[in-house]
């Protein structure tokens, strides 16, 4: 049970970013834009809160693990999509934004860093046409 794993993970920063990821992914199963899902949007939110919680811990515990780093920018831009899914853009903003800010962190080869970015560049875009930004989404995705 994931639950128990979790309280056992406490101070270990693999076992912690495995817990994330599966915490992440069962919060996809439970609530997912553009794919089945159980439609259950509190209890994705909830996994989410946990994985991320579970991600930055481990981060804390081991910098060096830049995996967490994008777990994270991903965690965060899927926060933002599940308040977009609930008409809550303006509130989703702020997660595409930490989400950029995580990938961009991310020290590994300059195109892989990169590409990890562009989903969070082309969300947040979305988001600040949505809002009638339009000048900052064509300077962010320029």
């Amino acid at each position: 049970d994931l639950d128990q794993l979790y309280e056992t993970a406490r101070d270990h920063a693999e076992l912690q970013y495995e817990l994330a990821m599966a915490y992440v992914s069962l919060s996809r199963l439970q609530r997912a834009p553009s794919q089945s899902n159980l439609g259950d949007a509190a209890g994705a939110a909830q996994s989410l809160a946990r994985g991320l919680e579970l991600a930055r811990r481990s981060l804390a515990l081991d910098p060096r693990l830049s995996k967490n780093r994008n777990l994270i920018s991903a965690a965060l831009a899927y926060q933002g999509d599940l308040l977009v899914l609930e008409g809550k853009v303006h509130e989703a903003i702020p997660y595409f934004e930490q989400s950029l800010e995580m990938a961009r962190s991310v020290r590994f080869g300059e195109g892989a860093a990169a590409r990890l970015a562009l989903t969070p560049i082309n969300k947040l875009a979305e988001a600040y046409e949505v809002i009638g930004k339009r000048d900052e989404a064509l300077a962010l995705l320029q």
